[in-house]
Parts: structure tokens; sequence; C-alpha cells
């Protein structure tokens, strides 16, 4: 890593140690590897994913290709369709560390088993994703720390045409 970022060795190790780079990577590919931080290139990340209006896996399987070719990590926000078959596809040909929402799948699961009326999953659902994701190799996730059942509730109950607000129109 420290010849593809151009930087001495001992400097990256020292970073790393410091928490100013770090490596975005799964421990099942470590091939799929990235660096991001303090000295080091810019990184394009790539977003892909199906939606509920449209879910079409060899139209991502194409986008996969291109981001292989430009780009550095890749992100799945897929929220229609089966999404743990979409993510392995999308994993399996990455060259790159990918990476994906589990708040995401968490919502849909807990939405498709309880209804819209309970469509609140448990620290305990949503850690279960999270490691589904892992063990599925996800390098790295966006967490949505700050979501609770209130916001959630609003969110639902707003106009908007996808209630989730990094996702919305």
């Amino acid at each position: 890593m420290a010849k593809h970022e151009g930087v001495e060795e001992v400097k990256l190790a020292r970073r790393i140690a410091s928490g100013k780079v770090i490596l975005i990577r799964n421990v099942k590919l470590p091939d799929k590897v990235s660096a991001v931080g303090l000295g080091l290139t810019t990184k394009v990340n790539v977003n892909i994913g199906t939606s509920s209006k449209v879910v079409n896996l060899e139209a991502e399987l194409e986008k996969v290709k291109i981001a292989n070719k430009w780009g550095d990590t890749l992100m799945d926000l897929s929220t229609g369709g089966d999404l743990d078959k979409i993510r392995r596809a999308i994993i399996r040909e990455s060259k790159l560390p990918v990476g994906t929402v589990p708040t995401y799948q968490a919502f849909i699961d807990s939405f498709k088993k309880k209804g819209g009326g309970g469509a609140y999953f448990t620290e305990d659902e949503l850690f279960d994703v999270i490691e589904r994701h892992l063990r599925d190799g996800v390098a790295f996730m966006t967490i949505h720390a700050a979501v609770t059942r209130e916001l959630a509730i609003k969110a639902l109950r707003s106009d908007r045409v996808i209630p989730i607000v990094s996702r919305g129109w």
C-alpha cells in the first residue's frame, strides 16, 4: 500500500497507528484494499445500487465493471430486490473494497416481516444485518447512528417519494 500511495512504509505505518490513515478492507478479502487519510491520494468512491423502482442486477454488475476500472472503493446502496443476492454478486464481481448501509436492509427486512406499522428494528436485528454484511465480505459501512424511532416515524409520514433523507429525491 505504501508503494501504491507513494509514501514511505514507516510514515504510513505511523499514520495508521495514530488513526490518521485507515485501510479499508474485509479480512476475508485481503486483496481488495484501499488506504484513506492524511497525505494519501484522493479516492473515487463509486455509488451503485438497486431501488424499489428499478431492480436490475445485470445493470449494477455493469456499473461494477466500470468502477473496477476507474474507482478506488464501491458503495452498494441497494434498497430493492433480494438485497443479500445483490450484495454478494457485487462483492464477487468487484475488485475494490465494497461498502454498504446496513440500516437500509434492517429497515426493509423489518418492514417486510412486520408490515407498515411495524417497520422498526431492534438493535439485535441491526447487528444481525451488520454481521451478515461482514460475513459476505463488506469492507466498510455507513452507519446511521442518529436515527431514532421518532425520526423514522417522521420520515415515514412525510410526503417524500423516498422518505430516507440520504436517498431522497
